[in-house]
């Protein structure tokens, strides 16, 4: 990041975790599940293969995506390290969990301990409204993927 002379920038909290190895694996498993037969008659139907993609196989990865979406955000949201290493001398741009660190290490007093633990609270906010928002799409991969049968 120091090369690239992204460091106190946003693209080094961001561009180290744009792609996984955990989302390849997850959408290619997910990808694996649609059938041949679907892919086939698109193509007798004269479907070029972009349209392919895009008409078919994206439509039925919403679930997919919304389950990496939420896990993805999870993890980054909690990052602490990453964080902490590339924004050395950039207090506004610190995510909350360094935030909290800091705040923790200022106010180690028993009298100022409910600041602490309001910042905790406002931390899990954006991650439970992303699923409330996702919880349909989170649900229905994993009815499609065979985990939510009986």
């Amino acid at each position: 990041m120091k090369i690239f002379g992204w460091l106190n920038n946003y693209l080094s909290l961001i561009s180290p975790f744009i792609v996984s190895g955990y989302g390849i694996f997850l959408m290619r498993q997910f990808i694996l599940t649609i059938p041949d037969e679907l892919l086939d008659s698109a193509r007798i139907d004269g479907a070029k293969e972009i349209t392919i993609y895009f008409k078919i196989i994206l439509p039925l990865l919403k679930p997919a995506l919304a389950t990496l979406a939420i896990l993805t955000f999870i993890g980054q949201w909690n990052s602490f390290l990453w964080p902490l290493i590339v924004t050395t001398s950039a207090p506004h741009m610190m995510t909350l969990p360094v935030g909290i660190s800091r705040l923790s290490l200022a106010f180690s007093t028993v009298e100022t301990q409910h600041l602490i633990l309001t910042s905790l609270v406002l931390q899990v906010i954006p991650t439970v409204i992303l699923f409330l928002f996702l919880q349909r799409y989170y649900i229905k991969g994993f009815v499609l993927s065979g985990f939510g049968e009986v």
